[in-house]
């Protein structure tokens, strides 16, 4: 009877998502990633379950079970653990308690099922994704690239189903992004819109700092792009490296540990700490110093690895064919990218998305120089990516069709 009600309830929500868009894009594109979206979820709990004997997904859900037990037994008690209990034996977690405690409320209306709580946190991150589709195909008319950029590419739609802070964080973005771009295109949006924005920014900020930081830079590049669309293209490019220098500075006040003197050591740090708990076949060819003059030589390093790693010919195990493929076709694509940019006007927006995918690539290929975390972590950024080096050679083969 649980799963009967769920499966209405679900199928309303559905059916209201789909109904919005439904004149412009085919119903069955849509039914089709929605149970791709599903699936996955379910995959990465099995392959947890089965494959790890536990991990991430697995102790967030339980973690969110314990936890309304705990603080369950009314409104105000509940609300009390939200906001001022800790959980035992992560108090030194604050990112994964505060993940724990957003999704509790999924996990006590699921009934403590973990495949139902999955279904739920999927279909957010789905509806934020197909959010983006529609206000890029609305933009760019409706091509298949935007489709698999962020529907259908196999490790986004994997990483970012199911139980993870990845899930969350895509849709949270996603969401956030397409209203930023309604503002960049449409010149307005409402205070409604807004706000969401501010919301998803927040929750970013909870769990997964890096994202909020990236969401952020983007909202202030694009509002202040606006007041500079008419200056020349030099006083662009000095907008875009000041902002871009204002932020490292500013790291330093979310953290002691990101001070311009320590920042170099804490990299470091983390980056052994990933390596040597690897094998030396699943890791990337990114190695660092201490220092900033080993930073800035790693960076092309980085930034390769940070989009492309790993290739066919870096591991030869079948498990990771499939991302070493996905990472290929990318390759491909960029360099067929190359021959049209030059074709191509210089877009502000353009530049904008492709330096914040940048730093995104490098930071992360400093931070995690592990293939499974880094073809996991470069879910976030990978689809917009996919997205700007397909358009052209995709539209050569599959011509758009405009949106109504």
């Amino acid at each position: 009877m649980t799963y009967l009600i769920h499966t209405i309830f679900l199928g309303i929500l559905l059916f209201v998502l789909g109904r919005r868009g439904r004149r412009e894009h085919s119903l069955w594109v849509f039914y089709l990633a929605v149970v791709v979206k599903f699936v996955s979820g379910w995959l990465m709990g099995y392959l947890y379950l089965s494959y790890y004997n536990g991990g991430d997904t697995i102790v967030y859900f339980q973690r969110a079970v314990e936890f309304n037990q705990q603080n369950g037994q009314t409104l105000a008690h509940y609300l009390n653990g939200l906001l001022f209990s800790d959980i035992e034996g992560m108090e030194t977690q604050s990112r994964s308690v505060f993940f724990i405690k957003m999704i509790s409320p999924v996990v006590f209306f699921s009934g403590a099922d973990y495949w139902l709580s999955s279904l739920y946190l999927s279909l957010f991150s789905f509806a934020g994704l197909w959010r983006i589709v529609r206000v890029l195909s609305d933009r760019h008319g409706i091509g298949w690239n935007v489709y698999l950029s962020f529907l259908f590419f196999p490790s986004v739609v994997f990483w970012t189903s199911g139980i993870s802070k990845d899930a969350v964080a895509a849709g949270a973005m996603s969401y956030a992004i397409s209203y930023v771009l309604q503002f960049r295109w449409q010149s307005r949006i409402g205070w409604a819109e807004w706000l969401v924005v501010l919301l998803m920014a927040c929750l970013l900020a909870g769990f997964k700092f890096y994202a909020s930081m990236l969401l952020i830079a983007f909202v202030l590049l694009v509002v202040g792009g606006k007041w500079v669309s008419n200056a020349r293209p030099v006083y662009k490019l000095l907008f875009l490296g000041g902002f871009m220098a204002a932020v490292v500075m500013s790291m330093q006040w979310f953290h002691p540990w990101l001070t311009t003197d320590r920042l170099p050591l804490t990299v470091y740090e983390v980056h052994e700490a990933v390596r040597r708990n690897t094998q030396p076949e699943e890791r990337s060819p990114v190695q660092l110093e201490p220092t900033y003059r080993s930073m800035i030589r790693s960076v092309p390093m980085a930034l390769f690895s940070g989009l492309f790693f790993p290739l066919p010919w870096h591991h030869p195990q079948w498990i990771s064919l499939g991302v070493r493929l996905e990472n290929f076709s990318l390759l491909v694509l960029t360099v067929l990218s190359l021959f049209y940019l030059r074709k191509t006007q210089a877009d502000d927006l353009l530049f904008t998305t492709l330096a914040l995918i940048a730093v995104a690539a490098v930071f992360i290929a400093f931070t995690t120089p592990n293939m499974g975390s880094l073809s996991r972590y470069k879910s976030l950024y990978i689809p917009y990516y996919m997205f700007l080096v397909s358009f052209f050679p995709f539209r050569l083969v599959f011509p758009p069709k405009q949106s109504r």
